[in-house]
């Protein structure tokens, strides 16, 4: 657990992550509250505004070249129900950002379950569609690849 905390250390804190200037804190967006309404209602949220008004990792999973998926998500604080959105960051062994994406999603949808696997992630959707029933993978690096599963 430590070595996950100090591979985490250099992008918790802004020191080497995909910060590009655009966050919700850089645009002058006002108080926290404002910021934190506005990436939940954004139909598609930048990563950097997601995680940031999330606060903190939702889930941690490690792949076997050390990498680490870490997955957050910012609901409706007033209710169960509305929007919210959801983010994934990948970091490499060496702690730096290497992949990041956010969704726009709804506050009661089920959460996406990531799997650390050999090479990479397995994105375990569970949804009701077939789309949402199929799996993605994503390599370490980040690209997103077919997926063949086995029963």
């Amino acid at each position: 657990m430590a070595a996950a905390i100090a591979a985490l250390s250099p992008t918790a804190c802004g020191a080497g992550g995909s910060d590009d200037g655009t966050s919700g804190a850089s645009r002058g967006t006002g108080d926290r509250e404002t910021m934190y309404k506005r990436v939940i209602a954004d139909p598609r949220p930048h990563p950097a505004d997601v995680i940031e008004a999330a606060g903190a990792p939702t889930g941690v999973v490690r792949a076997d070249d050390g990498s680490l998926l870490l997955t957050y998500d910012a609901g409706n604080v007033e209710d169960d129900e509305g929007p919210a959105a959801t983010a994934w960051r990948i970091v490499g062994p060496d702690g730096r950002t290497v992949a990041e994406h956010a969704e726009h999603t709804d506050a009661e949808a089920a959460p996406a379950v990531f799997k650390g696997v050999r090479g990479g992630f397995v994105r375990c959707r569970r949804g009701r569609g077939p789309r949402e029933r199929m799996p993605s993978t994503y390599a370490a690096s980040g690209t997103r690849s077919s997926s063949v599963v086995a029963a």
